[in-house]
């Protein structure tokens, strides 16, 4: 499914506005939480987001990631904040789009995907984290990600491509039928045959969003 993004206008006049000193204050170290919860308000809204199957979007101050996404319950950690606006807004735009990914598992009897029970659900979540960072780049213009962003973006995506390790669910995944590599996935895990997690641990998906 696309996930819509919208550049955020450009006016001069905003930057001598309350709202507009609210968010240049929302990044500095230990700013006020409610500054952080209404600037990621901000860049859903600004930016037309969908929060689709999204039960929450909420700043945490304590979560030691940029951002996670359990049960379609999003948590924006302090680490999103590290950059500027439009790093921020990748995050959670990342972390949004695995809320309807969720559903369509969930919609196919798969429901609490453990990485570490099984190879098969270890690629799920590649596929996702692959598909969420393939868009972060379809949309980066929108965004407003620079050239390094788009870069570290791109870098993660390609590892995790190269992670999602299983040639079906790759080559469809390449040609962005993300849908089709996800039921091929969940065929699989159905039949049994994805195999037990592998013994040798592999590299985490140490994600800009998670």
């Amino acid at each position: 499914m696309p996930y819509p993004a919208r550049c955020i206008p450009f006016d001069p006049r905003d930057f001598a506005t309350y709202q507009s000193l609210q968010r240049v204050a929302a990044f500095t170290k230990g700013a006020d939480a409610a500054d952080r919860q209404t600037v990621i308000d901000y860049v859903v809204k600004a930016h037309g987001f969908s929060t689709d199957n999204t039960k929450s979007l909420l700043y945490d101050p304590g979560l030691d990631q940029p951002g996670r996404n359990v049960a379609m319950e999003v948590r924006i950690g302090p680490s999103a904040f590290e950059q500027d606006l439009a790093w921020l807004a990748g995050i959670v735009f990342h972390e949004l789009i695995h809320s309807p990914q969720a559903v369509y598992y969930a919609a196919r009897g798969v429901i609490g995907i453990n990485p570490k029970r099984s190879e098969t659900e270890r690629r799920m979540i590649t596929l996702d984290e692959y598909e969420a960072y393939w868009w972060s780049l379809k949309r980066s213009t929108a965004l407003g990600l620079s050239q390094v962003q788009q870069s570290d973006i791109r870098r993660r995506a390609n590892s995790a491509f190269v992670d999602l390790d299983e040639p079906k669910a790759q080559d469809l995944a390449k040609s962005q039928r993300f849908d089709a590599a996800r039921d091929e996935l969940i065929r699989q895990f159905s039949s049994g045959t994805g195999g037990p997690r592998a013994a040798i641990p592999r590299r985490s998906l140490a994600a800009c969003c998670g």
